[in-house]
């Protein structure tokens, strides 16, 4: 992923590696655990109590969350890929350039930037296998999609809703 070297630099200036790591250790592939059913409806409802979510056109199963901010801050869709994996995608404004990748390959070049070695697998992606796990996993992938969208353009972010990190990267 080609992603502004300042962009990442502020990303990095924040603790979104280490948080999106641990989401995926506690939250590991396991080949061995049946899939959960989990509807289309079911995954809204759940990502829904994580933030203002709807559900959106094309292949595979896509969902998107509303980032805060007037306008919104920018894009967060998430993708339900073989019934237990959370694949997430954002697009954020830095600088009036959109900037966009996955949350797996960000991570991984924020460890780059840092000089800190890569996690085996490099680019891990949180699992669940019950809709209360599936409601853990999308918490935490929307307070980190908001996250991202405060280091993008900071001054569009609702007050206090980022945990501290209002305004880094600036």
């Amino acid at each position: 992923m080609e992603v502004n070297p300042d962009f990442l630099a502020a990303v990095a200036a924040t603790d979104y590696a280490p948080r999106y790591y641990e989401l995926c250790r506690q939250h590991p592939l396991r080949l061995d655990a049946p899939a959960c059913k989990a509807p289309a409806a079911d995954v809204l409802r759940v990502a829904r109590a994580a933030g203002p979510a709807n559900r959106l056109p094309g292949p595979g199963r896509p969902f998107g969350f509303e980032l805060p901010g007037e306008p919104p801050a920018g894009e967060l869709v998430f993708v339900i890929q073989g019934r237990t994996t959370v694949e997430t995608h954002f697009a954020v404004p830095f600088r009036s350039v959109q900037v966009a990748g996955t949350f797996a390959i960000l991570a991984l070049d924020v460890l780059g930037l840092r000089g800190e070695p890569p996690p085996s697998p490099p680019y891990p992606r949180p699992e669940f296998h019950s809709l209360e796990e599936l409601a853990e996993v999308l918490a935490e992938v929307y307070r980190l999609g908001c996250l991202v969208a405060a280091v993008g353009e900071p001054r569009q972010a609702a007050p206090g809703t980022f945990s501290g990190t209002e305004g880094e990267g600036q």
